[in-house]
């Protein structure tokens, strides 16, 4: 099956889910994380704000909070450019051009993602082997290509795994996925 095709069944059944259980397999997958010596011993961390029922992290942005660890926010640019900035409690939120919420910010709020121990990404879809199908747009995979990156978490939920997922010369793969039914690292 092609990336297309596989990316537009998957959203399909994503968008279909109730407000119900999106919220429990987000509770679930971030209980699973949070049990993990790697977010245990992370001491920065990049999140995301969920668009179009992706998992969200509102359990693991709190608690990054509450553990006293740095969190960190992607931007999203219309030039296909994206990047983090650190993101405080209760710093006000802005809508983007693509209508994802992000920190409002300045050009010196950007971070270098080799200063971030972990970074969960969203996904549409992940195999076996730790191969991340995206939105489409490559921005993870532009940010991540060629430089030394942190450990790269997907959080999915388990029916976004697939038997495999159509692989690129410049896609980059996850190290580990959490979902509502487990933590998984790759190998």
């Amino acid at each position: 099956m092609s990336k297309f095709s596989l990316r537009k069944q998957l959203k399909s059944d994503r968008l279909g889910l109730s407000s119900s259980e999106i919220d429990d397999a987000s509770l679930q997958a971030a209980t699973h994380l949070l049990k993990t010596d790697l977010y245990q011993s992370s001491q920065s961390i990049a999140l995301y704000l969920a668009f179009k029922n992706e998992i969200h992290c509102s359990k693991l942005i709190e608690q990054c909070f509450l553990d006293n660890k740095s969190c960190y926010l992607p931007v999203i640019k219309s030039n296909e450019e994206a990047f983090f900035v650190h993101y405080q409690e209760n710093q006000k939120l802005i809508k983007s051009e693509f209508g994802i919420f992000e920190p409002e910010h300045s050009e010196d709020d950007v971070t270098d993602i080799e200063e971030i121990d972990l970074i969960i990404t969203p996904l549409v879809g992940f195999d076996s082997r730790g191969h991340r199908l995206g939105m489409g747009a490559g921005f993870y995979d532009r940010v991540f290509q060629n430089k030394k990156h942190p450990f790269l978490c997907g959080l999915a939920y388990s029916s976004q795994e697939v038997e495999e997922v159509p692989v690129d010369d410049w896609d980059v793969n996850l190290d580990g996925v959490a979902t509502e039914k487990e933590f998984k690292i790759f190998t």
